[in-house]
């Protein structure tokens, strides 16, 4: 953890730890990813890693995956913005719908019957 006169308590979560808390959840195509301090997103992007690698993944768990599955908030724009290029880079074609630029209490959990646009 960082102090609070630097960095704000801020801490990041090194790249094998990550892998091995994805490799653990075991996500599956169709279930919604959700962290609520995405930070650069790396969870969100090992997920996404972890996903796409399956093979035989349909035109309809393609979808999926890029629309409907991974969702973030990140309070500050720098970490925002590098949550957003982090995706890009990884194959998440459009994380603007994805990610909220907001506090993390100050709107519930995106519910089953949200509505993304299509692409």
């Amino acid at each position: 953890m960082g102090n609070a006169g630097r960095n704000g308590g801020e801490y990041h979560t090194p790249r094998p730890l990550i892998r091995a808390m994805v490799q653990v959840v075991q996500p599956k195509i169709g279930e919604r990813i959700y962290d609520g301090a995405c930070g650069s997103a790396g969870f969100l992007c090992e997920a996404f890693d972890f996903l796409k690698a399956k093979k035989g993944l349909t035109t309809r768990e393609l979808r999926t995956l890029q629309e409907r599955t991974f969702y973030g908030k990140e309070k500050k724009s720098l970490a925002y913005v590098i949550a957003i290029m982090n995706m890009i880079l990884h194959g998440i074609d459009a994380p603007f719908y994805q990610l909220d630029p907001g506090r993390n209490l100050a709107r519930p959990i995106p519910s089953t019957t949200t509505t993304w646009p299509s692409s």
